[in-house]
């Protein structure tokens, strides 16, 4: 129950595989991603910083530095000895001179002609009254410098920037003019900051813009804010100057002066990094900001491509590969491995699974799986092959049983046998039967299968009784002999017929303790028998031997004179039934079927006296003739006549040993076909007996009996008549 139930994260491996490569290399390189950015991201927000206060310090020096320079070259263009005069005679209201008036017109008029910068000059009185002019008559004095002039300054000051007529900056520098350490009045300097001419008067506002190249850094933007909030001066296209932002933080500074930082800044309307710093001794606060989107943009950009390009190139792209390369190596075999389980289970054949070629543990678990695959097929096979081996030793025990029970002659008994034999074990390419000849210690051929057998037996093959070969060697031992392999240990003879025999299994047969004869098997394969065929086979042979001794008691003579199986009657009888069959026999030296009355009187002599008989047929020619006796019965004769030079004693004594061995294959031939006859009939009563006993219907019984028995006999018309009294009956 419990192995059923789901466990946490019990997810397909493609799924851990993807979580482990989060959580193992994506997870962790976007955080040092981000690391890195967010250091990459504070460097390039201190470098922002760092660059705004040095161009905030470098550029508040320059103002202060252009101002005392602009005061300098102010005081020293007007405040030279004969002007001072001039000046002090136009001022002197009580004695107004319009020629001093004239004069000192003329010499702002100089100074403003020398000075392509200014647009006005003008000498004022203390009392705040114009006294000389020179340059545009349409610039009005500031109100802010009318408040220095007011306070009655001794040293030149740098009055306020404010929008000329065309809405340009313009500058007020206000000289006091002394004499005898008095002040009788001021004049008053109107410089334009957006001229570019080049003059005695240096402008402070040149270069205001200008900054060096900060490589991966925005330009900073620059403002010049007065006290009041309101902007003089920028450096960006777009800004409207002289407008009021009294709302940015440097107004709200009381000491004007901030460290970088960033904040929202009211002059470019967006997210900054800026700083500001009073100029010097005036009113004026010098505003340096950089947009922080610009910042961040390389950051965007440039950076994080990088960083991301590398990652990928160097982390993300290896480790993918290393992952996919892992997962190919673990999941696929591990599938194929559950296909094959699923298959193994499955598959009603034997499936053939190849191993893994690899050492690890994947592959051991793998190659452990095709190995049990292995040994549990072999398993299955050797079962299964357990299983057919009793099967075919139930079938055939249970047909040598059936033999047993319904044959009555001992030709047939062996012949259905090795029928059987055959039958029930494929492998079994020839079977035979031999009989123990104990007065020759032979062992002679009763019955064998197919064309083999009928040529051997026809021979009279018979086989001594010793270790030369199987059957002989079985026959002295009393136990099963068993030849693996001829190919590998040739240890036996073998008959030339049997040259294509490479396993051969001899199982003696024992009846009552008394040997009667061998078993013997041939099989063209190799290892076609094994020792566990021992058991089955000997008792298979004892039962077999049990009927098979009561069935030669009347037939065979163990104890016979020269190997006879039979006796002269039982052969007389055999050979009278024969010949009624098959007539007279005589054949002539062309092959040619003769009839009795042809026979010569040579082979009737020979016949009649049951010896050879000679006989002169010409000068040059002699004849004789000898009788084929058979177990003491006359059965035939041969003649034949040869040159009188080439004829012997000794060519007569080897046509009486040659007639001999033809009547002993001739009796086996005839022994042969009686037995075959004896099968086809013992087989065609147990095919009618089968046909019969199936029949429940008496009707049926009877068309049946009568139809197979007009085929048995041959009869053209057969009828079966039943009644108790068919003379009587009515």
């Amino acid at each position: 129950m419990e192995r059923n139930l789901p466990r946490p994260f019990d997810w397909p491996l493609r799924a851990k595989f993807s979580l482990g490569f989060l959580l193992t290399i994506l997870i962790p390189l976007i955080i040092i991603g981000i690391i890195a950015l967010t250091l990459r991201f504070q460097a390039q927000t201190n470098q922002a910083e760092d660059t705004v206060k040095i161009i905030t310090d470098t550029k508040v020096s320059t103002f202060t530095q252009r101002l005392d320079d602009l005061t300098t070259a102010s005081t020293h263009e007007v405040t030279q000895p004969f002007d001072v005069a001039l000046y002090q005679a136009a001022l002197d209201i009580n004695g107004t001179n319009p020629s001093a008036i004239q004069q000192a017109n003329q010499t702002l008029d100089r100074i403003w002609s020398s000075n392509l910068s200014l647009v006005r000059i003008r000498l004022m009185h203390p009392s705040l009254i114009t006294v000389a002019q020179a340059g545009q008559a349409n610039i009005e004095v500031n109100q802010k410098s009318l408040e220095i002039i007011s306070r009655k300054i001794t040293d030149t000051t740098i009055g306020s920037i404010y929008p000329g007529p065309f809405n340009e900056p313009l500058l007020d520098i206000i000289v006091p003019i002394q004499v005898d350490n008095q002040q009788i009045g001021y004049v008053v300097l109107t410089q334009n900051l957006d001229s570019e001419a080049t003059d005695n008067l240096p402008n402070i506002l040149r270069g205001f813009g200008e900054q060096p190249d900060l490589q991966n850094l925005p330009d900073a933007d620059l403002f010049l804010l007065d006290e009041n909030g309101q902007l003089l001066v920028t450096s960006e296209r777009g800004v409207l100057v002289f407008q009021n932002y009294r709302r940015h933080p440097a107004l709200s500074d009381s000491s004007a002066r901030l460290d970088p930082q960033r904040y929202e800044s009211p002059l470019l309307r967006a997210d900054v990094i800026g700083t500001y710093q009073r100029v010097g001794d005036t009113s004026w606060v010098l505003v340096t900001e950089m947009r922080f989107s610009e910042v961040v943009n390389p950051l965007v950009s440039t950076y994080i491509p990088l960083v991301v390009g590398g990652a990928i190139l160097l982390l993300l792209v290896p480790s993918a590969v290393w992952l996919l390369l892992t997962y190919q190596q673990i999941v696929p075999p591990l599938a194929r491995l559950n296909r094959m389980m699923v298959e193994f289970a499955l598959s009603e054949r034997d499936p053939d699974f190849s191993t893994l070629k690899r050492s690890d543990e994947i592959g051991q678990v793998h190659n452990s799986f095709v190995d049990l695959t292995t040994v549990f097929q072999n398993s299955v096979a050797d079962a299964e092959a357990r299983q057919a081996r009793l099967s075919k030793q139930v079938g055939l025990f249970t047909d040598t049983a059936g033999l047993l029970r319904t044959v009555s002659e001992a030709n047939v008994l062996l012949e259905e046998f090795v029928r059987s034999v055959r039958q029930h074990y494929p492998n079994v390419d020839y079977a035979q039967v031999f009989l123990i000849d104990e007065a020759t210690n032979t062992a002679i051929m009763r019955v064998g299968t197919g064309e083999q057998g009928r040529r051997l037996f026809v021979q009279g093959y018979r086989v001594a009784l010793d270790n030369q070969t199987p059957i002989g060697h079985a026959a002295m031992l009393g136990r099963p002999v068993l030849v693996v392999d001829y190919e590998k240990a040739p240890a036996y003879t073998k008959h030339e017929i049997f040259r294509l025999t490479r396993t051969e299994l001899a199982v003696p047969m024992f009846a009552r303790d008394h040997l009667i004869g061998i078993l013997d098997m041939h099989s063209v394969a190799p290892e076609a028998f094994s020792e566990r065929d021992f058991t089955f086979f000997l008792a298979l042979t004892t039962e077999l031997a049990a009927g098979l001794f009561g069935l030669l008691v009347g037939e065979v003579s163990l104890n016979g004179d020269n190997g006879d199986v039979q006796s002269p009657q039982v052969a007389r009888e055999g050979w009278q039934t024969y010949f009624t069959q098959h007539h007279d026999l005589a054949y002539s030296t062309g092959g040619q079927p003769a009839a009795l009355k042809d026979w010569t009187f040579l082979q009737k002599q020979a016949i009649q006296r049951r010896k050879p008989v000679t006989a002169k047929v010409t000068e040059n020619q002699i004849a004789f003739a000898l009788p084929v006796v058979l177990r003491g019965e006359v059965i035939g004769a041969i003649e034949c006549t040869v040159e009188a030079t080439q004829f012997n004693q000794g060519m007569l004594q080897t046509a009486e040993e040659l007639v001999e061995r033809f009547a002993i294959a001739a009796e086996n031939a005839r022994l042969f076909e009686q037995s075959q006859q004896l099968i086809e009939r013992e087989r065609l009563l147990n095919e009618i007996s089968q046909k019969l006993s199936i029949q429940t219907d008496f009707r049926q019984i009877l068309q049946v009996a009568v139809k197979e028995l007009g085929l048995a006999l041959g009869t053209p018309e057969t009828t079966i008549s039943l009644n108790i009294d068919p003379l009587t009956s009515q």
